[in-house]
């Protein structure tokens, strides 16, 4: 191998300190490259180079943009092809595998349209109706069937995994009361075991349990966003009022750990009255007066 600086050739591989400027921001790392020993100067080889790039463009999405494992993480998990996925956030698919890859690094304005996916994957919907015009409606009709925002608790907020316990707890229809008290066992449950919080719920640093009444507000939402039924009961002397839901879940949709507990919970308490599970929280109200630092 021949310098092509000095036309030297005593050229050797050796790890290279590289200080780069990337969109204002330095970065500062070692990668092999090969170095002429008489000038300094590097040589170009297409495998070192490219390898060197990839690098250092990884440890700046690591720091201050979207890694490119994130990126293939969250199309796959929406259930889209390369193609589809760069149609819909707007960049051609071959810059979408570029991405991917390593190769490039997204500009500023699809840097913000993935990580606003990342930290809500819902936004997908927002952008592919923005662009509705750009599609036939069977191909806009298909899209929306495609695109899979379950089985993401790695990206949705906390407020979705609640919505999803909600609907699995109402699954053959229960009282708003039941499925506060079962949200809260399944609360303590998870952080007597794993000592986390399961829902990060307000109820669980608050002295009064009935708390647990706040949490109406979250079933309200899901009925008024038809996730929920209402159902009243007047074929008894009592008129009854309870939920059922009308999206199902089922195992897909959760954590292993989390389902293990809710799904616990729902067993122990199926047979149960409302008043027998008020009971059960009343006496784990111990729980909440708890001095342990509760980690979220």
């Amino acid at each position: 191998m021949i310098c092509n600086k000095c036309k030297g050739i005593n050229v050797r591989e050796e790890n290279y300190h590289h200080v780069l400027n990337i969109k204002n921001h330095i970065i500062e790392y070692d990668a092999p490259r090969f170095i002429c020993k008489d000038c300094r100067g590097i040589v170009p080889d297409k495998e070192l180079d490219l390898a060197a790039t990839i690098k250092g463009y990884d440890l700046y999405s690591a720091k201050y943009g979207i890694p490119k494992e994130d990126i293939i993480l969250l199309r796959k998990k929406l259930n889209l092809s390369q193609e589809l996925f760069a149609k819909i956030i707007g960049c051609a698919k071959k810059t979408l595998v570029s991405y991917e890859v390593g190769y490039s690094i997204p500009n500023d304005i699809y840097m913000g349209v993935l990580k606003l996916l990342k930290a809500d994957n819902r936004v997908i919907l927002e952008l592919l109706s923005a662009n509705k015009d750009s599609y036939s409606k069977e191909e806009y009709n298909k899209l929306i069937n495609r695109i899979n925002l379950k089985n993401n608790n790695s990206i949705v907020d906390k407020d979705e995994l609640v919505n999803n316990i909600i609907l699995y707890f109402s699954e053959n229809g229960v009282s708003k009361t039941k499925v506060m008290c079962l949200l809260f066992l399944s609360e303590y449950n998870y952080y007597m075991k794993y000592k986390k919080s399961l829902t990060n719920l307000d109820f669980i640093n608050n002295s009064n349990y009935l708390n647990i009444f706040g949490f109406e507000d979250t079933i309200i939402n899901l009925i008024n966003n038809k996730r929920l039924q209402l159902i009243y009961d007047v074929s008894s002397n009592k008129e009854m009022c309870y939920v059922k839901t009308s999206e199902y879940v089922t195992s897909d949709d959760f954590d292993p750990k989390v389902f293990e507990i809710i799904e616990a919970i729902k067993k122990e308490h199926k047979l149960l009255s409302v008043e027998q599970t008020l009971k059960c929280v009343k006496n784990n109200a111990l729980f909440i007066n708890s001095t342990d630092k509760i980690v979220f």
